[in-house]
């Protein structure tokens, strides 16, 4: 009877487990994908805002 109640703590205590670390895993992903999201739209900010500047600078030469 006693080792019957030792195994099923052991299976509770692994399926804690087993819980922590899906939800660890789906925290690292999420902070990944926000990370990534970020630097693409950062990346997409600096070209959009090189682009216009350009063509700025291009405009203003030219009405000169």
């Amino acid at each position: 009877m006693k080792k019957e109640r030792k195994k099923l703590k052991n299976v509770v205590k692994n399926k804690k487990r087993c819980t922590a670390l899906s939800f660890s895993n789906d925290v690292v992903a999420f902070v990944l994908f926000a990370i990534v999201s970020f630097a693409v739209h950062w990346f997409l900010e600096i070209i959009y805002s090189h682009s216009i500047c350009c063509n700025w600078v291009y405009h203003w030469e030219n009405e000169r």
